[in-house]
């Protein structure tokens, strides 16, 4: 039997994931979320790495371009081309970002996005809100 991963959930008010926990224990969960997750947000090349991982969006987009047109183009692109791998491994057989936006925040300022996708044999799209920032 596969084990699960955790659940996770995202804090709109600090761009930031948490996994749910219930009485101390993470959620089970079996959807792409998690993997998708640490695709977009982990470093690449740690050494028992088994899907090579380009990097953190965090990292590639700390500041955003004067052009917001330009930066959204490219947060898109480097979405998209993040999740290759997960396709690659059918763990996932499309991912589209849509709905990017950029909030200034108090502490800073966050990229706001959603990540559609599907799953082998479900025909049914899946949305996957995130978000990235300070």
């Amino acid at each position: 039997m596969a084990l699960a991963n955790p659940q996770t959930e995202l804090n709109p008010l600090t761009a930031r994931h948490r996994i749910v926990l219930v009485n101390g224990n993470p959620v089970e969960d079996t959807s792409p979320a998690y993997e998708i997750l640490s695709m977009l947000s982990e470093d690449a090349g740690w050494v028992m790495e088994e899907t090579p991982r380009e990097g953190s969006l965090l990292a590639e987009f700390a500041e955003t371009s004067p052009n917001p047109t330009t930066t959204a183009t490219q947060f898109v692109a480097a979405v998209e081309r993040r999740c290759e791998p997960l396709i690659n491994e059918r763990v996932i057989t499309s991912a589209t970002c849509t709905s990017v936006r950029q909030e200034l925040t108090p502490d800073g300022s966050q990229i706001r996005f959603a990540l559609q996708y599907k799953t082998p044999g479900n025909s049914d799209e899946q949305t996957l809100p995130l978000s990235i920032g300070n």
